[in-house]
């Protein structure tokens, strides 16, 4: 029995300093925000003696940290919801509907998880040249819905596909049609 306690000992430790480690960057990082330009270069590793906003005010307005943040949040909203919106309708049709082609579409969708960005960087920045995107968010935004449904269709065709078919049964006794089922009984 304390052998086996040893080796849950051990196992802490090891977790332990590997946490220590992953935050070791974010907590210097954050010690180095509170202090002076001074104190950072003849002490980086030690706390701060006074704490100053400086840094953060400074990140804020002439980093124009603000901007980005907002930026980020103005792209990142529509591409969750249009990844989510359009897999979720995807992944149903493909778990839940028999027909034509429809492995064949399947196995097309998920070749895009083969596919690396690094392959069709060049084709994509001339479509959105050629549409008239460059400069704008949705020269973010449609990319990066496209680049997302194909790890999202295949993650919501195997949750709707484990869902029993009786729940969907059930509520079309009860009166839903086939978008309901998908709306108010499968997909919360």
């Amino acid at each position: 029995m304390s052998n086996k306690r040893l080796v849950q000992a051990l196992q802490y430790l090891l977790l332990t300093a590997v946490l220590i480690l992953a935050l070791a960057p974010i907590m210097l990082m954050w010690m180095s925000a509170f202090k002076t330009r001074q104190e950072i270069s003849v002490a980086p590793l030690a706390l701060p003696t006074s704490l100053t906003l400086d840094n953060l005010q400074q990140a804020w307005t002439v980093g124009r940290f603000g901007q980005y943040v907002g930026n980020s949040i103005l792209v990142t909203i529509p591409v969750v919801i249009g990844v989510v919106a359009l897999a979720a309708l995807a992944g149903y049709g493909f778990a839940r509907f028999r027909f034509w082609g429809h492995q064949v579409i399947f196995y097309a969708f998920l070749i895009g998880l083969m596919v690396p960005f690094q392959s069709i960087m060049i084709p994509l920045y001339f479509n959105i040249r050629g549409l008239g995107l460059l400069g704008t968010y949705w020269a973010m935004i449609l990319p990066a819905i496209g680049l997302g449904l194909p790890f999202g269709i295949f993650l919501l065709q195997s949750f709707f596909r484990g869902l029993p078919h009786e729940l969907g049964d059930s509520a079309r006794v009860d009166g839903c049609n086939e978008f309901q089922v998908f709306w108010r009984v499968l997909l919360p």
